[in-house]
């Protein structure tokens, strides 16, 4: 699944796709706002600038990886909305298949509101997340021959991750013998 459309810099001939990752984890849309300073509680303050993009650990690191020439796909759930499209225009530009995604009909994409302040580049984060979480089912119904890298995003999740990789090699082992 994906696409023709060119990488952001130019990779070198003789190097093409390197690996096969699957990134398991969030993607969220990051409202960035700028201000000189933080304000005063119960206070109002004038953004100097604000930006819109996508973002998320896994969401970041595939687009990181797929520049570099890794053929990149993402597991995470998304909702039947306009951020949710957006964020998958996003991963295409990047040549990132989101194939893998578990898509459900209600809720909203993540929301991350950022709060930097340019004096001290510090930064305070509100997150708003009205999602289920990734399925274990839907992760143990994805082939998984064909990665070379599996990345999770959530430090929490590991051990179950751990587990259903310890089980799809015992069942892929079982096949071997």
């Amino acid at each position: 699944m994906r696409s023709k459309k060119a990488r952001l810099f130019k990779l070198p001939a003789n190097l093409g796709v390197m690996a096969s990752i699957l990134g398991v984890g969030n993607a969220t849309l990051d409202v960035i706002n700028s201000v000189d300073h933080y304000p005063v509680e119960d206070s109002e303050r004038r953004a100097i600038s604000q930006h819109i993009c996508r973002g998320g650990n896994a969401a970041n690191t595939l687009v990181v990886l797929s520049q570099l020439g890794h053929d990149c796909h993402w597991a995470g759930v998304l909702a039947n909305e306009p951020d949710a499209r957006r964020i998958c225009a996003d991963f295409d530009q990047y040549q990132i298949d989101w194939s893998p995604a578990y898509q459900v009909s209600t809720g909203k994409v993540p929301i991350s509101y950022i709060l930097s302040n340019r004096c001290n580049g510090s930064c305070a984060i509100v997150h708003v997340r009205d999602l289920p979480e990734y399925p274990a089912a839907h992760f143990f119904e994805l082939e998984l021959n064909g990665y070379d890298w599996l990345h999770a995003s959530a430090a929490w999740r590991v051990f179950i991750l751990i587990l259903i990789v310890k089980q799809y090699r015992l069942r892929r082992d079982s096949y071997i013998r």
